[in-house]
């Protein structure tokens, strides 16, 4: 196999706009399938792309020898469900994220693709991001000496999003921690080469049974010493912001293509520019590369399952009122 054949599960907004685009134009694979829950909307998206064959059910992508991987852009609730049917038809899966709702669902998914012998990867994009990789190397090599504290937020505004489900609990499971504070979590503990100790939250409104929070503060403690505060919302205009204080120096970065980082050292402020390029298609080609023998897998199920077991913690936190400690 010199190619990975890919099909998207529920390809909606999101999974026309980026991935769809990303997987044609990377390299390594093709897109050859399509899966929406309207036969109208998924003829047009497959027309749209070029591709011969389209689903409105995946197990009529899945059953058949037509793709050896697919992408999971469906509904939050249907991240679970989707993996272990993948997994039972011996296709490999790259979930997007979060992997999915709670930690004890992305327990399954990993078990069901280890006893089917298929790789899963979480689809955490903003770590392929240029100023994410070169705040990695930037903390990894020293250049800030012993990290003390991090302060991250992406915020925007969810009523205006293209996704209906986006505030009901069922279905997406929580609100912007769910869908933004895990980009900054994954980050922070992939930056840092660190894991999450404890975590105090705090929500607005309280998450319930029908309906997600809009607003959620999270203060984390790390194994290695370092404080973190994460603030993420739906309430507020679109940004996406880090600032990693060190002993030696601080680093301000903004996700977006091709914005520069800002590095403070020896009472000098510097910007280092970054190349510009989709995020999501070098998300894609480490995938490609890991399912052709020819790299690791960039973001493995248990980085997704740590990042879900931090934020089951942050909910208990709410609940309970208290500091929780991480049980991995």
């Amino acid at each position: 196999m010199n190619k990975i054949r890919w099909g998207i599960l529920g390809c909606g907004a999101f999974g026309q706009r980026a991935i769809a685009p990303a997987i044609v134009k990377a390299a390594g694979g093709e897109l050859v399938s399509i899966q929406r829950r309207r036969v109208k909307l998924a003829r047009k998206t497959a027309r749209e792309f070029g591709l011969k064959h389209f689903c409105v059910d995946e197990r009529q992508m899945l059953a058949e020898d037509l793709v050896d991987a697919v992408f999971i852009a469906s509904p939050n609730a249907l991240h679970a469900p989707q993996t272990l049917l993948a997994a039972k038809y011996g296709k490999h899966v790259l979930v997007e994220k979060p992997m999915s709702l709670n930690a004890a669902e992305g327990r399954k998914m990993m078990a069901a693709c280890s006893r089917a012998g298929v790789k899963l990867m979480v689809g955490q994009c903003s770590r392929f991001y240029a100023q994410t990789v070169k705040a990695r190397e930037l903390v990894q090599q020293g250049k800030l000496g012993k990290i003390q504290a991090v302060y991250l937020s992406f915020t925007f505004v969810g009523k205006l999003a293209d996704r209906s489900w986006l505030l009901e609990r069922k279905v997406a499971g929580g609100g912007p921690l769910m869908d933004l504070g895990v980009h900054l979590l994954d980050n922070l503990c992939f930056v840092l080469n660190d894991r999450v100790k404890t975590v105090s939250a705090w929500m607005q409104p309280r998450r319930s049974g029908t309906k997600v929070e809009k607003e959620c503060a999270l203060r984390l403690r790390m194994n290695k010493g370092t404080v973190a505060q994460l603030y993420c919302s739906y309430t507020s205009p679109g940004s996406h912001h880090y600032r990693f204080l060190g002993t030696k120096g601080e680093l301000a970065m903004q996700l977006r293509d091709g914005a520069p980082l800002d590095l403070f050292c020896d009472y000098r402020l510097k910007q280092l520019k970054v190349p510009r390029y989709d995020h999501v298609r070098k998300e894609i080609e480490a995938f490609n590369r890991h399912l052709l023998g020819k790299g690791p897998n960039p973001v493995p199920g248990k980085d997704g399952l740590r990042n879900m077991q931090v934020i089951d913690a942050a909910y208990r936190s709410v609940e309970k009122g208290q500091e929780i400690r991480i049980a991995y």
